[in-house]
């Protein structure tokens, strides 16, 4: 039989759960709040697999005014986003961070929510400056000769 303060229990580690979906064990530290990971081991393996534990995780997660008091606000999620990008004891992969950066301005209004995103592929070109070819390589070469000439005697004074 389950008494009144387990059942309380199981409800914060659902709502501590929902927090950090891929850990468990730190829902439950935090639940616990004695510091002993030997129990904390324990109750996770038994309540992540706990009907009351599951129908109170479903219950915050579809219940709105539920899910605002257990989830992080949107100054929280934009730090976390922030630091999950920049994070230095694991670094980001360069797609990540920017799939992450992307995520971050959309959030803050930086820009607009589902922008226009280029469809095909994208290749930067180097800019090209044309030049006007003289009409024969004769006339060419007379013209650079005196140009040379010229910058040879601005070079000397």
């Amino acid at each position: 039989m389950e008494t009144d303060q387990e059942s309380a229990l199981k409800k914060r580690f659902a709502a501590e759960w929902l927090k950090t979906p891929d850990t468990p064990l730190k829902a439950a530290l935090t639940v616990l709040a004695d510091g002993d990971v030997q129990r904390a081991l324990w109750c996770v393996e038994r309540w992540i697999r706990d009907p009351e534990v599951k129908a109170e995780y479903k219950r915050i997660g579809d219940d709105d005014d539920a899910a605002r008091d257990v989830l992080p606000t949107k100054t929280e999620f934009l730090v976390s986003l922030w630091n999950a990008a920049h994070n230095a004891e694991r670094p980001v992969l360069t797609d990540d961070k920017v799939k992450l950066m992307r995520l971050y301005a959309e959030v803050r209004g930086y820009l607009p929510k589902g922008g226009v995103v280029p469809t095909g592929p994208t290749q930067r070109v180097a800019p090209v400056m044309t030049v006007p070819m003289a009409a024969d390589t004769n006339s060419w070469e007379k013209m650079a000769v005196a140009q040379q000439q010229e910058l040879r005697k601005h070079a000397t004074r």
